[in-house]
């Protein structure tokens, strides 16, 4: 048994699933990662954002790949305006495990659970959902044109990302195959990926006639996670078709932009004169509505046994919410511009506010700052203080 927020649930025993000192929760007969924790407490501060920024008293959820339940079961229990929650796994013992939780947890009113396959589920289900969760091992590109289908005008969908390796540009070949982007290997490779996936949702949306917006993604540890409200709107889904794009990247001098569209993949850079490279396509828009946001930062400040650590990403997005596109690194910077001493973000971004007011700090990474200014700019500002 394992104890987590207000809720406790059986899961596999980890331990007994080691090949050495390595753990990977995909080993055990059903998925539990109490890792993910952080996720789920995000998660929680989604709900309830979304519900007052959509003025919703009263929502119904769905979760299509729920494994051990662990993140309807919390749902249910601890969001603010939760009505009923719709869990779904497709494998038989993970079904009867959620249904052993219900019950532990005392939650057969308010959390019931299916045994189909994911999609065959959201095609089926009579009633259109307020959230979809989908939280899968590995890629949530399958399952996206299901939850489009089953998703309430004004509803949010949710989406996990796992599969790293493609969308941060290691194997570019399966993110074709799986995204129909092209991704690419760089010192951003997290945003990169992140606006990969939330384009690949926008264009599946724009298929069907419907548009996004996104309302809160990040990207932490070994995933990425996105969350946009869905507008049942033919019009609407032409303008945000606007909003898909591609980046193009200069490794020598590491300068990065935004175009339309490509028409031959051999650009050259407008500041070092060399070719750059691509990636895409991919979402150009706003990553995050700030309203939305700060929504986000006060609901999760109401619980006390959140992680200390996801009010500190919280406040990191708040400040990147109206940032610029495609952060540069500390570290990287140094080197290629030949500083005596690296400087913190922090360090930067003081010497830059002068200049550029919406320069910020990222959660995307540690080292990462966003600013308008190119590096020569902001080597010339360091190199004279």
């Amino acid at each position: 048994m394992y104890r987590e927020g207000q809720v406790s649930i059986y899961a596999p025993n980890l331990e007994k699933y080691k090949r050495g000192s390595h753990l990977e929760p995909a080993w055990a007969p059903v998925f539990y990662n109490p890792r993910m924790r952080l996720s789920r407490d995000i998660s929680i501060s989604l709900i309830n954002a979304y519900c007052i920024f959509s003025n919703r008293n009263q929502i119904n959820i769905m979760e299509p790949l729920s494994a051990t339940g662990i993140r309807g079961l919390r749902y249910a229990k601890e969001s603010i305006c939760v009505a009923k929650v719709f869990l779904n796994d497709y494998d038989t013992l993970a079904y009867k495990l959620i249904r052993k939780n219900i019950l532990l947890n005392s939650l057969s009113e308010k959390v019931q659970v299916f045994n189909k396959e994911a999609n065959a589920l959201m095609y089926e289900f009579s009633e259109k959902m307020d959230i979809i969760d989908l939280d899968p091992f590995g890629s949530p590109a399958y399952f996206i044109s299901s939850a489009l289908r089953r998703i309430k005008h004004g509803g949010m969908i949710c989406a996990t990302a796992t599969d790293l390796p493609p969308l941060l540009g290691i194997y570019p070949n399966v993110s074709w195959k799986r995204y129909f982007a092209k991704s690419l290997r760089t010192e951003f490779s997290k945003e990169i990926g992140t606006r990969i996936l939330v384009g690949y949702i926008a264009r599946e949306a724009i298929r069907v006639r419907k548009g996004i917006l996104p309302l809160f993604v990040h990207a932490t540890d070994h995933y990425i996670r996105v969350c946009m409200q869905v507008i049942d709107s033919p019009g609407y889904a032409s303008m945000i078709s606007k909003k898909i794009g591609y980046l193009i990247y200069c490794s020598s001098c590491l300068f990065r932009g935004i175009v339309k569209e490509i028409k031959n993949k051999k650009y050259i850079c407008p500041i070092c004169r060399k070719n750059i490279q691509y990636a895409g396509p991919l979402w150009i828009g706003n990553l995050w509505n700030k309203k939305f946001v700060d929504i986000v930062y006060e609901q999760y400040k109401n619980y006390s046994y959140f992680e200390k650590r996801g009010i500190k990403i919280i406040e990191y997005i708040k400040e990147e919410a109206k940032a610029p596109l495609f952060y540069y690194k500390s570290d990287i910077v140094a080197k290629k511009y030949g500083f005596k001493n690296e400087m913190s973000p922090q360090e930067i971004i003081e010497i830059l506010r002068k200049y550029d007011e919406n320069v910020s700090r990222t959660h995307f990474d540690p080292k990462g700052f966003r600013t308008y200014f190119h590096p020569i700019f902001i080597s010339e500002k360091v190199r004279k203080t």
